[in-house]
């Protein structure tokens, strides 16, 4: 097992969130990922029991291979963090102590993922971290179907993007020529 991502700012996540003063204590990683951040706390505090979320099933594959000498301390949900913690709000039973999301994208999605978030691969042009349990449209059905503002909203809302505008009319141009389907096709536009 190849592990790409390395956490951000681990040593400060374990002190802010330590959990070592208290008995049977149960957190949620609710943004798994390779379960680097899980992989600590467990290390570090063994009284400690974690859900590893996430809505990825090749990336949680791999959190769970990484995760596997913890045992029954751990346990895993694929999907997402929100739907989740719905689920447990339903159960009325034990809350969590600790809830740790990290609002990053995983370098396994560039390096490994296949679909099309890196500009540096050709590949297809996919982009859904939950490829497997969704009916939700590629990146290239978006591009070849959403009206110009749509588009311009979609890269305004979801990336900042302040060229969204440019971006989004020199996409509606050059889909009347020819498919976007791959991430080289979309950067040469961009």
């Amino acid at each position: 097992m190849t592990i790409i991502h390395t956490p951000v700012l681990l040593n400060e996540t374990l002190e802010l969130l330590d959990v070592s003063n208290l008995n049977n204590a149960w957190m949620i990683d609710a943004t798994a990922g390779e379960g680097g951040h899980s992989e600590a706390f467990l290390s570090r505090f063994p009284n400690l029991r974690l859900t590893a979320v996430d809505a990825d099933e090749s990336i949680l594959e791999s959190a769970r291979q990484r995760l596997a000498p913890f045992g029954g301390r751990v346990n895993f949900h694929r999907g997402w963090s929100e739907d989740f913690f719905k689920s447990i709000e339903d159960t009325g039973g034990q809350k969590p102590v600790r809830i740790l999301i990290d609002l990053g994208v995983s370098l396994f999605h560039y390096e490994q993922g296949g679909r099309g978030f890196s500009f540096r691969k050709d590949e297809p042009l996919d982009m859904r971290i939950d490829k497997a349990g969704t009916d939700a449209p590629t990146a290239a059905e978006l591009v070849a179907t959403l009206r110009e503002d749509e588009l311009a909203a979609l890269l305004w809302r979801n990336a900042e993007e302040r060229y969204s505008r440019r971006i989004a009319s020199s996409i509606v141009k050059a889909r009347r020529y020819a498919a976007i389907e791959t991430s080289s096709a979309l950067a040469a536009i961009v």
